[in-house]
């Protein structure tokens, strides 16, 4: 308990937040594996984990976020005269994250309706 509070102090993260970060994986693991172990929950299950489905939009939300977030980070810490290969770090790392980010979304292709350009096309697998 006293670690919650040191945490609370520190990062001015609440106790609930706090348990809250730490329990959602363990949750979203649980209810991932009970939806799947039933065969009336199953097809809801598969249909969630499809291209552009409430899966793949919440990874690239969060992907997104993270990578602004990450953005702001490294302004933040460069202002606050960190060291240089710290800023570095957090640009490439926030980079990465936008680039994953785009890439779950196939770079917005189904969102904007473009397609993909033919000289593309034949040497995409």
């Amino acid at each position: 308990m006293e670690a919650y509070r040191s945490y609370e102090q520190t990062y001015r993260i609440s106790t609930p937040l706090q348990k809250l970060i730490l329990w959602t994986p363990f949750l979203i693991v649980f209810f991932s594996l009970l939806f799947w172990s039933f065969s009336i929950t199953r097809p809801l299950f598969r249909w969630m984990l499809l291209e552009n489905r409430p899966v793949e939009m919440l990874t690239f939300v969060s992907l997104l976020s993270a990578g602004i977030l990450g953005l702001k980070l490294a302004w933040w810490t460069k202002n606050n005269g960190r060291g240089i290969i710290i800023v570095i770090f957090y640009l490439l790392f926030s980079a990465g994250l936008l680039f994953v980010s785009m890439e779950e979304v196939s770079w917005g292709q189904w969102l904007f309706g473009f397609e993909t350009p033919s000289s593309i096309k034949s040497v995409n697998w």
